[in-house]
């Protein structure tokens, strides 16, 4: 939960829906109750009286919100949801001094505004459910826009910078690059959820919404089939916590022994023999290795890169991938993934000037990418 004094903050420094919004649009102050929330808005209200609390001690709303003249004197809510309804509960509580709200009214259809509604809420923070229904939309809105009329398109061009030509449609590449841009997500981040919103059943989502489930989970789940997904709900309804470990290969493993004769030996020739016995020959379908004590696999190397990615996921039960079925994996979906993996490297490594830690989970990336392909 956040505290008072970062409330606050966030009330002055809530950015914008863009940077001329208080020159095209000044600021009036509209009776709460002539204010409506808008039937898109899917953004959690939580922390509303902490909220409350931060505009009574800062003597207001210091951030106009932004809304959408619907009829006279009814007005749409686009950005602000959360200030409004904390508005409405200090009225309701007795303090009418904050009834008025300051606000930038704009004329604009809907689709635009739906769009407005998305990215002025891009930077506040949200659950991978929620994240996975933004970027959905905003693609489906994109798209309409992109494929409608002259007008619309221009609208389109506005609001992205990307001019279609008659007859000219957006390409998958380019509204996914749009959609992460405006949804302040990566390409990566932004086909992962796609795959999630097109393949995983109802029930998971709902386990996802619940917070049950993380990204990484609910993508594993995704690649598999309806019927092997309802075994691992069945096992979330009933209490368990799930992780799914990265699929190995099967290893064989042979031991190297030297032929010890029945006689005494050396503390020499002891050392040497147990240091032989402890060397193994590990052997998979592309590679061979000696494998010497204490040195990690590249299996458990890639193991390891999938625990590195959710360590906020916490399990209770470890739910192995065999015991639900083989994965089967969207062949687009790995197009894609790889597509916006070489798109990432390529920007990363062009910049110059990347830091250890972009190249670290850029190579926590490619690792998880690989071990899909081996699996």
């Amino acid at each position: 939960m956040a505290s008072l004094t970062d409330t606050l903050t966030g009330l002055k420094n809530k950015p914008e829906a863009s940077g001329s919004t208080q020159q095209r649009y000044p600021v009036q102050y509209i009776n709460y109750a002539c204010l409506e929330a808008s039937a898109y808005n899917f953004y959690p209200m939580s922390e509303i009286e902490d909220l409350a609390d931060a505009i009574e001690l800062a003597g207001g709303i210091l951030q106009p919100l932004l809304v959408r003249r619907k009829a006279p004197g009814h007005y749409e809510i686009i950005a602000g949801h959360r200030r409004w309804t904390a508005t409405k509960y200090l009225v309701e509580q007795g303090r009418t001094q904050y009834a008025m709200l300051p606000c930038h009214v704009q004329d604009g259809d809907e689709l635009v505004a739906k769009i407005n509604l998305i990215v002025t809420n891009s930077q506040r923070e949200k659950t991978p459910y929620v994240k996975m229904q933004e970027i959905t939309e905003l693609e489906q809105l994109l798209q309409e826009l992109a494929s409608g009329s002259e007008e619309e398109k221009a609208k389109f061009a506005r609001i992205t910078g990307v001019k279609l030509g008659a007859g000219e449609t957006v390409t998958a590449r380019v509204l996914r690059k749009l959609v992460a841009k405006k949804a302040g997500l990566s390409e990566t981040n932004v086909a992962r959820l796609k795959h999630i919103n097109q393949n995983l059943e109802p029930e998971l989502k709902e386990a996802m919404e619940a917070g049950k489930i993380g990204i990484s989970i609910a993508n594993e789940l995704a690649g598999m089939k309806p019927e092997e997904q309802q075994m691992v709900a069945k096992q979330i309804d009933a209490g368990e916590k799930i992780t799914l470990q990265p699929k190995k290969k099967t290893v064989k493993t042979t031991e190297k022994q030297d032929a010890v004769e029945s006689r005494s030996v050396s503390e020499s020739d002891t050392t040497q023999c147990k240091q032989s016995e402890s060397r193994k020959i590990v052997r998979t379908e592309q590679h061979e290795e000696e494998q010497l004590p204490g040195q990690i696999s590249v299996d458990d190397y890639v193991s390891e890169g999938f625990e590195l990615r959710d360590t906020n996921e916490e399990i209770d039960v470890a739910v192995s991938v065999d015991d639900v079925a083989k994965k089967e994996s969207s062949t687009t979906t790995e197009n894609d993934l790889m597509q916006s993996l070489a798109h990432d490297y390529l920007a990363l490594y062009e910049r110059g000037d990347g830091s250890e830690t972009e190249w670290q989970a850029m190579h926590r990336q490619l690792a998880e990418y690989f071990a899909n392909l081996i699996r």
